[in-house]
């Protein structure tokens, strides 16, 4: 069956959970040694709840998506740089794809059974799409009063991005991907912050040349329009004051004199 891979993005960090427990950082590799689809494959819900229908109106639960492959390494960079992440790959349905791109369900987190079967070590049993990991506590914890044996993860923000398409790379990924490098030497290093602190610097100097010319175009509208409406009121008065004038001009026509009645000097012969 052909299937839709996302790119590996990560869903968990060792030690961060929402009841209160940890997540071990040998738990992560567990899950990434030991993930077989054939075993038990893991599937994508929405806020850990399980539909028992396929997807529709009433029943918007159901299944949206299957993890593929799990893998697990340090974080190299930011806040959590030198903890375990655990990264997934996934195979998700449309109905998810639509979600991510409303920037809806935004945030993954994992469902994990540290004792799974007859393994004896941690297992990723689910993984959840979520809106609001703040509230992901309460919900995790009446999930886990009903399989005591299982962990849900502090929800993680995610991008569902494909295989094969190309990456754009913005200038805040230039700059960071610098900085993450493993470098050999103090001048490799010195010349990427010199090289970084350029792009920045050109980015910001051409932002200002943009401001400055919308500026003066504002400017410049603003005399266009000042100037307009001068020459319309100057119009204006000319109007009222060639309309007054007319007014009171008397127009030069000559005036027959009024009637003052017959002097009865012609009499009609009947």
């Amino acid at each position: 069956m052909a299937t839709n891979k996302t790119k590996f993005f990560r869903v968990a960090v060792e030690g961060a959970t929402v009841d209160g427990r940890e997540i071990k950082r040998e738990w992560l590799t567990q899950m990434a040694k030991n993930y077989n689809r054939e075993l038990y494959g893991a599937r994508l819900n929405i806020e850990h709840l399980k539909g028992w229908a396929p997807l529709s109106a009433t029943n918007p639960f159901g299944a949206y998506g299957d993890v593929i492959a799990l893998k697990a390494s340090e974080i190299e960079d930011g806040p959590l740089k030198g903890k375990m992440g655990l990264y997934a790959q996934l195979d998700p349905t449309d109905e998810l794809v639509a979600l991510s791109k409303k920037r809806q369900k935004v945030f993954t987190s994992i469902e994990v059974n540290p004792d799974f079967a007859d393994i004896g070590e941690a297992y990723l049993v689910g993984l959840a799409a979520t809106d609001d990991p703040a509230s992901l506590g309460t919900e995790a914890l009446q999930f886990a009063a009903r399989r005591s044996n299982n962990l849900f993860s502090a929800a993680c923000e995610t991008s569902i991005e494909f295989e094969g398409e190309p990456e754009s790379m913005s200038l805040l990924s230039i700059v960071k991907g610098m900085f993450a490098r493993n470098r050999s030497t103090d001048d490799q290093r010195d010349a990427d912050v010199r090289h970084a602190v350029e792009e920045i610097a050109g980015f910001a100097s051409q932002q200002g040349r943009d401001v400055a010319a919308l500026r003066v175009d504002l400017t410049a509208a603003q005399d266009d329009a000042a100037a307009a409406k001068k020459r319309a009121d100057e119009a204006m008065a000319a109007v009222e004051a060639l309309t007054a004038k007319l007014s009171a001009t008397d127009n030069g026509a000559p005036r027959r004199q009024p009637s003052t009645g017959s002097t009865g000097e012609l009499v009609t012969d009947c």
